[in-house]
């Protein structure tokens, strides 16, 4: 009996890996990332729909700049949480060889959304925070239907985009 030959092995696209969960968020970009300051620059992967800011700029719902503010938004408001942290620390530690100072990119996002705060409406701050920072659909963050929601979204971008020098 003839041996059966064996199958090539499949060579996979680069874009073609990633686990299933990644596949269901759209699929995967390619990006070029240079580490550090040097001149080597890799691929990795990055989600195409991390976060509804990016389902709603592919679906074309929201502008590039109003995108920009919102992942802006979404990271200040990771590194705001670290303040409550900071200020809950166990200080009788800090005669021990750590510190008790908070970092100044902390403090910093903390002030950058107390300043946005002061120039939003309720309604508008109530939206790009469910938005940006807890990663809710614009109707869900709303509390009210798309078509009142997505202008709001709209306008505490815009909003966004001007208080941070974003345009």
């Amino acid at each position: 009996m003839p041996r059966a030959r064996r199958k090539p092995p499949r060579i996979v696209d680069a874009a073609d890996y990633g686990t299933p969960e990644r596949h269901r968020h759209g699929g995967i970009d390619l990006v070029a990332v240079r580490a550090g300051s040097g001149k080597h620059v890799t691929h990795a992967a990055r989600v195409r729909r991390e976060c509804w800011l990016d389902t709603y700029l592919e679906r074309g719902v929201i502008s590039e700049t109003e995108h920009e503010a919102g992942l802006k938004f979404r990271a200040y408001s990771e590194k705001a949480r670290l303040l409550r942290t900071a200020l809950a620390i166990d200080y009788s530690r800090a005669g021990r060889g750590q510190s008790m100072d908070t970092p100044l990119a902390v403090i910093m996002a903390s002030e950058r959304l107390t300043m946005l705060r002061d120039v939003l409406s309720p309604e508008e701050w109530q939206v790009i925070e469910g938005v940006c920072g807890h990663g809710e659909s614009v109707t869900a963050a709303a509390g009210t239907r798309r078509n009142n929601a997505v202008p709001r979204l709209r306008a505490a971008l815009d909003q966004a985009a001007r208080v941070w020098g974003i345009r």
